[in-house]
């Protein structure tokens, strides 16, 4: 894996037989090889109107593909993706494995299980937008007292 993707130890977080990934993102810019990408992830990722965003798809898109593929003794881009009746995303023909992605900002979680179905969310939060403020929400030091 070209990316940085490194395992997380759950700690008592989580299932143990729940494995969950960490991918940091490329910088902005950096060229993504989607060969490993099917054609619907490939034009999924042109519908992306952020460049970032793009990357941010395809990268973790292709992680999946290769942890899935490590883990099921195949070629990642030999697998095959379907969505269930409920809109999970799933293996065509692999039944009895689950798993989710999310990314965001610099980010991308995966989250893989043989045992339970998983999901996953990561949400950057933009420090530079103080909703309370916008809302009037704002407390000042007298209200606390």
């Amino acid at each position: 894996m070209a990316q940085q993707v490194g395992q997380l130890d759950s700690n008592g977080r989580w299932p143990a037989d729940v494995a969950v990934w960490h991918v940091a993102m490329p910088p902005a810019g950096t060229c993504v090889n989607g060969a490993v990408l099917d054609g619907d992830e490939r034009e999924r990722a042109l519908r992306y109107r952020r460049p970032a965003d793009r990357t941010r798809y395809a990268v973790t898109r292709a992680v999946l593909r290769e942890l899935l593929g490590q883990r099921l003794g195949t070629e990642p881009a030999s697998l095959r993706f379907a969505t269930s009746g409920h809109g999970r995303p799933e293996l065509f023909g692999i039944p009895g494995i689950s798993f989710n992605v999310s990314h965001s900002g610099d980010h991308g979680l995966i989250a893989i299980s043989q045992a339970r179905a998983v999901g996953i969310d990561v949400e950057y939060i933009d420090p530079s937008l103080d909703w309370r403020k916008r809302l009037g929400w704002a407390v000042s030091s007298r209200a606390r007292e």
